[in-house]
């Protein structure tokens, strides 16, 4: 199985609505050659979604590189967090700051 290295770069493909079209045909091209996903969805409110990330990876745990030379994953951006206007929770913006959360 592989397994990233400290070294190993992630490109984090910001999908919003003027590029939606161009990141889902990419999906589509790595889709059958990366067939397993996992996905974590980041709150604003209670029921409001800020983002949806994907992470697909292969039976040997390899990521797409999407013809570059670093690993691809895609946060799907639904809106931005506004912190004077926004209700939301100190903690889990304080997650989103963090090394692991960002790669």
């Amino acid at each position: 199985m592989s397994l990233l290295s400290k070294g190993d770069s992630i490109q984090i493909r910001e999908v919003w609505n003027d590029n939606l079209e161009e990141e889902f045909a990419l999906i589509r091209e790595i889709v059958d050659d990366f067939p397993y996903f996992a996905w974590i969805l980041s709150f604003l409110e209670l029921f409001f979604v800020r983002s949806l990330v994907l992470t697909f990876w292969d039976d040997q745990g390899n990521l797409p590189t999407c013809g570059t030379d670093k690993f691809c994953i895609w946060q799907f951006n639904f809106r931005e967090l506004n912190v004077n206007d926004d209700v939301f929770a100190n903690d889990s913006v304080e997650l989103l700051n963090t090394e692991w959360y960002r790669f």
